[in-house]
């Protein structure tokens, strides 16, 4: 299997931040375990940390940042 391109990882991170978006209802504090949101890889996750989408508590669950709410929003 080939190695994802930044321009795909990008595009899963943002995948995944929408589903976190529709499972949490968009809103603050909400978490969810990473594994159950469809294109959670490991390269996406470490894209949307480092965009400043998601934050991580405990190794397993994620919650959308304000920055990834307004990801969600824009598009």
């Amino acid at each position: 299997m080939r190695p994802k391109t930044p321009k795909e990882t990008k595009a899963l991170a943002q995948h995944m931040v929408r589903a976190l978006y529709i499972a949490t209802d968009g809103g603050t504090g909400q978490w969810r375990m990473l594994s159950s949101l469809p294109g959670a890889s490991v390269g996406a996750f470490v894209y949307a940390v480092k965009s400043g989408w998601i934050e991580l508590e405990g190794n397993h669950s994620i919650s959308l940042t304000d920055e990834g709410r307004r990801l969600f929003v824009a598009h």
